[in-house]
């Protein structure tokens, strides 16, 4: 693979206030590999490319952003199996049943994406505090083709996805000790089928609003910090069903108040503890409603869900951040959460469809309480040498079914060193950086886990990465290059939230050169 990008940034000297920026990328991959094997048509091309123009005054200014996505990407070729038979050799086999070797070509199936992204924003002072305002059309364009006996050059999806939002804040003047802002958000959608011979959503259109006000009290060595959020939804979907594909119109509105509570107290110099309590609501999305179909970038069906509430999430979380010394220094944080009518996709049984052999998932819902700890050490062994560490757990369950929750991430450990050191006025910013995690095996899982899904979670992996670098001053010209090296044990593992773990192992040993050289035409500064 390689990836080109530059980026343009300019200030003009006769207009302080107005500067602009412009940034290309373009990217071209093969298939990667995995232990002892290549990955059938799994290459990517993408062109992006991006503009910026603002005017920043002291108390008034605005910025205009445009921004092009583009990409081609090719999904593994094993993935789409044609009968159960295949799709329980895929999953059995150690080694890709399709072979193949190093290739650009992108097969089906595949997937090719635009993306355009306008946003517009501006600020200004005014006796009250500072007025922002934000508005952003996004347009999405997918098209997918599926694997064909008889291939032609149409897509089998075209989905045009078109989004606008707006936000209005102000974030007000200080009152005594009082600080915060207010707000208001909208969200427009529109999804639109074109000709294609399968559906995964209806044309369907949404509208949502949200008001917003969050407000700091800060104290001597304490702040206090609140929050309200009240949120409306509405849906009107347009589905085909049935053997003649009837449409049927569906309409939903959701609303709801939200709200947080945060306490952070200096204890002393060397502690900072913080509580928060809230509760959080979201509005069942499109895809959970009405899916109905290939996922083709998971190689499942998904059957959507047009029964589905609202969520309702009741939190409580302490952090707890200390200092021992000059050298090192934690962050222990706790938290618990419970979920009325959490959304999940649930494995069920498999079908075969003129697209193939495939799984399917439905999205369902349960009452749910997530209990977890993230845990974080750094130690500075002196001014060149710091060593990190992480670690991660989640107990989920299902209450109503008093069980594990299906699909929630195993826990975690890493393990990060870095030496970092200006050698000579040539070789600056040198580093050398050693990451190794450990993954375990995800044993929280449902009872019933042997009904409804296949294989079992994959067993723990061990990875590990190098990185070398560095700054290389070529008189006045400034060059920084890097070297990474990552799973440098070319270690073969599965993870068990990645859709393709029943059919292909993740990537193998993959070194990453980098060089990036900043000029500058201001002889005073480096851009």
């Amino acid at each position: 693979m390689g990836v080109a990008s530059a980026v343009v940034n300019h200030n003009f000297k006769a207009i302080p206030a107005l500067s602009f920026r412009l940034q290309g990328t373009y990217k071209k991959g093969g298939n990667y590999r995995i232990p002892g094997h290549w990955v059938a048509n799994t290459g990517v091309e993408e062109k992006n490319s991006s503009a910026t123009i603002g005017w920043k005054k002291l108390h008034y200014g605005g910025e205009l952003f445009y921004s092009r996505f583009n990409t081609d990407i090719g999904l593994y070729r094993g993935s789409h199996t044609g009968n159960e038979a295949d799709m329980l050799a895929a999953i059995n086999s150690d080694t890709p049943l399709v072979p193949a070797d190093f290739s650009y070509q992108l097969a089906r199936p595949r997937q090719h994406v635009v993306h355009n992204l306008v946003k517009a924003k501006t600020y200004i002072d005014s006796r009250m505090g500072v007025w922002r305002a934000t508005y952003a059309f996004q347009n999405n364009f997918r098209q997918e083709y599926d694997v064909q006996r008889v291939e032609t050059d149409d897509a089998q999806l075209n989905l045009t996805l078109n989004t606008q939002t707006v936000n209005l804040n102000l974030e007000h003047n200080p009152i005594w000790k009082l600080r915060g802002e207010i707000g208001v958000d909208g969200i427009y959608q529109e999804n639109l089928m074109q000709d294609g011979d399968r559906v995964f959503l209806p044309n369907y259109r949404s509208t949502g609003a949200a008001l917003y006000a969050i407000e700091r009290y800060y104290g001597e060595d304490w702040t206090l910090e609140g929050g309200l959020r009240y949120d409306y939804r509405w849906y009107e979907a347009f589905n085909p069903e049935g053997r003649n594909q009837q449409v049927v119109r569906y309409e939903y509105n959701f609303n709801n108040l939200s709200g947080t509570v945060g306490f952070t107290k200096e204890v002393n110099r060397n502690w900072q503890l913080t509580t928060t309590i809230s509760n959080a609501w979201r509005s069942p999305q499109a895809n959970e409603l009405f899916s109905a179909g290939l996922h083709q970038g998971a190689a499942r069906i998904e059957l959507g869900n047009k029964n589905l509430l609202p969520e309702r999430a009741y939190n409580l979380n302490i952090e707890s951040k200390n200092k021992f010394g000059n050298r090192l220094s934690t962050d222990v944080s706790l938290y618990t959460q419970y979920i009325n009518n959490y959304i999940y996709l649930e494995p069920g049984t498999d079908i075969l469809t003129i697209r193939g052999y495939f799984q399917v998932f439905d999205y369902k819902q349960t009452n749910a309480h997530l209990t977890g700890t993230d845990l974080s050490a750094a130690f500075a062994w002196n001014d060149k040498l710091n060593t990190t560490a992480r670690a991660s757990f989640l107990f989920a369950r299902d209450v109503m079914r008093k069980d594990w929750l299906i699909l929630m991430p195993a826990d975690r450990l890493s393990l990060n060193t870095a030496y970092t050191a200006n050698l000579s006025n040539m070789l600056q910013e040198c580093f050398v950086s050693a990451d190794a995690r450990y993954v375990f095996n995800q044993w929280r899982i449902p009872s019933n886990f042997d009904a409804i899904d296949y294989p079992r979670p994959p067993a723990a992996y061990f990875l590990a990465d190098l990185s070398v670098g560095g700054k290389l001053m070529a008189g006045r010209q400034p060059i920084h290059i890097s070297l990474t090296a990552m799973n440098i044990f070319n270690q073969k593992y599965r993870d068990y939230m990645d859709a393709f773990r029943y059919f292909i192992d993740q990537p193998g040993t993959n070194f990453v050169l980098r060089l990036r050289v900043p000029f500058s035409f201001n002889e005073h500064q480096e851009h």
